[in-house]
């Protein structure tokens, strides 16, 4: 009985024993688990970006707006000082952390960007001046020509001509600003009468949103100032004294942004395109569709109250102009859009699904655009589902529905 007693007492001690050496290890791992670092941002001589405190052990940071440098162009996060890997927001955090903001010399001489565009039937090249114009680290242009029957029907609202070609103007990673337009030239097609165009601008491809004043240069080159994204169309007119002179009037909402930070006001002014009568006869009201989201006042100041989107109407007395724009208030936009695929050939009558992820993962609004070029070669689904119809060549558009921009373009080659 003596010795049963003896080796139980040795096995508690063994147990004890090794309770003891456990449980350090155990309280060092959770106390690791439980330790917060910072992340601070060294900007290089760019305005300054808030460190990011308390940041959990195996976390991830939210990208920051990019900083501004006068002279510089933002050119991304690195991990070093000596600027030779990008720092990865999806990567974890298990230390504290430096990164280097990097940059580029602005070029002292024009940049200029300029791509040629065809729907088919009309072939033309269009080159945007971006001289002194804000813009990131991805700027690029690729403009994304529609098909004739996409646009035939705000063409008939000026003129039922024939003779016409379109696309999209939408330049990566720059913000059009009110205050300082892009200089467009659109060269003519050989066919196009000097003496009869004009270029129409429309933001929904069904109604006429605005008519730039241009001229025809020297190099035969409609010449016009672009100041929003958007689709413009040039067009050969039949009847110029008509289509120049007896444009329709229409009411337009002008704001810097058709987006907003969360917490923020902007400030919103209608203004009455072709309408050459008394003005004065008319008020104005301002409605928000949510303004849950972002109300604005009777003097058209809006205020950003939480993420989302609402649509912004102005109308007139009697309701006889209508204006409408859809606002993004965001507490992270879209960053930047990635697909399975950038180059996509298809037998006709095949299928195939585009997958699509956007980053930040946490944007306030992740809902994506998709668009063809050319719907009689392939057309998309509002869920991404490619149909290859006839052979030929098209391109898919990928937006990001925020109002940030940001998009990715796919080859479709059908055979």
């Amino acid at each position: 009985m003596k010795k049963q007693k003896s080796v139980w007492l040795v096995l508690l001690a063994i147990l004890l024993f090794a309770t003891t050496c456990v449980q350090p290890d155990n309280a060092k791992a959770a106390s690791i688990k439980d330790t917060v670092f910072y992340v601070q941002f060294n900007t290089n001589g760019g305005s300054s970006v808030a460190a990011i405190t308390n940041v959990r052990y195996g976390s991830t940071i939210d990208e920051p707006d990019n900083p501004s440098r006068s002279g510089y162009w933002f050119r991304g996060w690195y991990t070093d000082s000596s600027l030779t890997s990008k720092f990865d927001f999806s990567q974890k955090i298990y230390r504290n952390t430096t990164i280097y903001a990097g940059w580029e010399k602005q070029s002292s001489t024009p940049h200029i960007l300029s791509q040629s565009i065809s729907d088919g039937t009309y072939h033309s090249t269009v080159t945007v001046d971006i001289t002194g114009q804000q813009y990131g680290n991805a700027c690029e242009m690729q403009l994304m020509t529609y098909e004739r029957s996409i646009l035939k029907t705000v063409v008939f609202t000026q003129n039922k001509t024939t003779k016409y070609i379109g696309f999209e103007l939408n330049i990566a990673d720059l913000v059009f600003q009110e205050s300082s337009p892009l200089p467009v030239k659109i060269k003519l097609p050989s066919s196009f009468s000097k003496e009869c165009v004009q270029v129409i601008y429309t933001t929904n491809r069904k109604s006429v949103s605005g008519i730039p004043e241009g001229y025809v240069n020297s190099n035969n080159e409609f010449v016009f100032d672009a100041y929003y994204s958007g689709t413009y169309i040039l067009m050969e007119t039949v009847d110029n004294v008509k289509a120049q002179t007896d444009p329709k009037p229409h009411l337009a909402i002008r704001c810097a942004s058709n987006k907003i930070k969360l917490n923020r006001q902007m400030d919103l002014n209608y203004a009455l395109i072709n309408y050459n009568d008394d003005e004065s006869q008319y008020d104005f009201k301002w409605y928000s569709s949510k303004p849950y989201i972002a109300s604005v006042s009777k003097e058209g100041v809006l205020t950003a109250k939480r993420p989302g989107q609402t649509v912004i109407s102005c109308v007139s007395t009697n309701s006889r102009f209508v204006a409408s724009k859809t606002i993004t208030v965001y507490g992270h936009l879209v960053k930047s859009i990635k697909t399975n695929i950038s180059t996509k050939k298809l037998k006709k009558g095949t299928f195939f699904n585009i997958r699509s992820t956007i980053s930040p993962s946490n944007a306030t609004v992740k809902r994506l655009r998709y668009t063809s070029s050319k719907k009689t070669v392939a057309s998309i689904s509002k869920s991404g589902r490619i149909t290859a119809k006839k052979r030929g060549i098209c391109y898919i558009k990928v937006s990001a529905a925020d109002g940030s921009g940001k998009y990715k373009r796919i080859k479709i080659i059908v055979v």
